[in-house]
């Protein structure tokens, strides 16, 4: 992930991993999905502009699993 805090474009990459359909879900704090996005090769470039400052929450998944979890921060 970077950068992380960030203001308006933020990348989150997935390292070593094989080409795969990964879905990455944004939620708020109160855990309200904010959006979904669908990864090209294995990478997310979310514009953040529209998003309110504040932390945000992500998960990863493909089909039947999640693969990873985080926090982003909106400055």
């Amino acid at each position: 992930i970077y950068p992380n805090p960030f203001r308006e474009n933020v990348t989150i990459e997935l390292q070593n991993m094989e080409l795969q359909t990964t879905h990455l879900i944004l939620l708020d704090i109160a855990g309200n999905e904010i959006l979904q996005m669908q990864s090209i090769n294995n990478k997310y470039l979310l514009n953040g502009s529209n998003l309110a400052k504040g932390l945000y929450l992500f998960r990863i998944q493909n089909d039947k699993t999640e693969i990873a979890n985080g926090k982003l921060i909106v400055q």
